[in-house]
């Protein structure tokens, strides 16, 4: 099994067209360690879709979609309902995620079976946290209404 099978990077885009060919490399090394991608253009009037999809040309274990311009939370929900597999993560369309460190944390995260994990990130390369809570835990498994 690749490590990342069970995730489903949903991705949001609107009008990011500088920055297309390195988000998809980026999505490109993702699918080829196993995860789904969903993509939503959420009506860009740049060229950013059609490079996007063009420059992706093994559509395998790729979902493109085009939304009108309904802004970035709704394209993140449509994104998510779509979504099928165990974990998922967001990603804007500038954004960049380490393939070495997404495995090792997924890893952790699957050998801990946490259900919500942070990361830090980096900003003009100095890094950041997300929040200010240093530690990952485990929802209640309870079955709720089934």
């Amino acid at each position: 099994m690749l490590p990342l099978s069970n995730l489903n990077v949903l991705v949001t885009v609107y009008n990011k067209e500088p920055h297309i060919l390195s988000l998809s490399r980026n999505l490109i090394d993702l699918r080829d360690n196993g995860a789904e991608i969903i993509l939503i253009d959420d009506g860009s009037t740049d060229n950013s879709f059609n490079l996007v999809s063009d420059s992706i040309h093994d559509k395998h274990n790729f979902r493109f979609f085009r939304t009108s311009n309904n802004g970035s939370a709704a394209a993140r929900n449509l994104a998510l309902k779509m979504a099928n597999k165990k974990y998922f993560i967001f990603l804007d369309a500038d954004d960049f995620i380490d393939l070495k460190q997404l495995i090792l944390a997924f890893t952790h995260m699957t050998t801990l079976e946490v259900d919500l994990a942070k990361f830090p990130y980096y900003k003009n390369g100095i890094i950041k946290e997300i929040t200010y809570e240093e530690r990952a835990f485990t929802l209640n498994t309870r079955k709720i209404g089934r």
